[in-house]
C-alpha cells in the first residue's frame, strides 16, 4: 500500500489552490519524466483534464476557486495517482478481451462527454487517428502526445502531408519505433496498447 502525503495551497498573486504530491521513491525512477493525463472531473462540475509530466513531484493548477469543487479534485488527482503507484510497483497482469473492451467503453464514454455535443471539424479526427495508428504500428518517431481534444493537426500534416491520410501513413515503413509510451502517456496504458497490439497480430 502507498502512502502519500499531498498539499493543496496557493501561488503567490493568485487564488487558484494547486496540488502537488512528492512522488513515492520507490517508483520515482521508473517514472520520472513520464506524462499522465488525469480526469478529474466530477458528476456536477465541468470537465477538467490535466496533462503533466513527472518530475520529483506531480503539480499543477486544480483549475477553480471553489473550494469545495477544489477539494473534489484533489481527491481525484490522489486517487489517480495512488493506483499508478500502485501498478507501477505490480507486475503487470494479462487482460482478458471483455477486459480490453471495457477500456475501450471507458474511453470512448470519456470523449463522448467532453466532445458529444461539440465534436469539432472531421479532418481533425482524421489526423488524429491517423497519428494513433502511425504511433500504435511504430511508424513515426516521438509523435504527439495524445490529447483528449485533438489539437495536432499541424503536427500531422508536417508528417503526412495534406492528402489521402491511409495512403500517407501506409508509405511509412511499419514497426520502426517504439513509440506507443509518447503517444498514450503512462505506463499502465502503455503496457496495455502493447498487449493489444500483440493480440491484434
Amino acid at each position: 500500500m502507498v502512502s502519500l502525503k499531498t498539499s493543496m495551497a496557493k501561488r503567490a498573486r493568485s487564488n487558484v489552490p494547486q496540488f502537488r504530491i512528492r512522488i513515492p521513491a520507490k517508483v520515482v525512477n521508473q517514472l520520472r519524466g513520464k506524462r499522465i493525463l488525469l480526469n478529474l472531473s466530477n458528476r456536477n462540475d465541468a470537465p477538467c483534464i490535466k496533462v503533466t509530466k513527472i518530475a520529483d513531484d506531480v503539480a499543477f493548477s486544480l483549475e477553480t476557486t471553489d473550494r469545495i469543487v477544489a477539494e473534489a479534485r484533489q481527491a481525484n488527482a490522489l486517487d489517480h495517482l495512488k493506483r499508478l503507484f500502485e501498478l507501477t510497483e505490480a507486475e503487470p497482469i494479462h487482460l482478458s478481451y471483455k477486459e480490453l473492451v471495457a477500456l475501450s467503453g471507458e474511453t470512448y464514454r470519456l470523449y463522448n462527454k467532453i466532445h458529444g455535443d461539440n465534436p469539432g471539424e472531421p479532418s481533425a479526427w482524421a489526423y488524429h487517428k491517423a497519428l494513433h495508428r502511425a504511433a500504435l504500428e511504430g511508424r513515426i518517431k516521438n509523435p504527439p502526445p495524445a490529447a483528449l481534444t485533438p489539437n495536432e493537426i499541424a503536427s500531422a500534416i508536417e508528417l503526412f502531408g495534406t492528402g489521402d491520410l491511409t495512403a500517407a501513413v501506409n508509405a511509412l515503413p511499419e514497426g520502426q519505433y517504439d513509440s506507443l509510451e509518447d503517444r498514450f502517456g503512462f505506463r499502465p496504458l502503455y503496457r496495455w496498447a502493447c498487449r493489444w497490439r500483440r493480440a491484434a497480430r
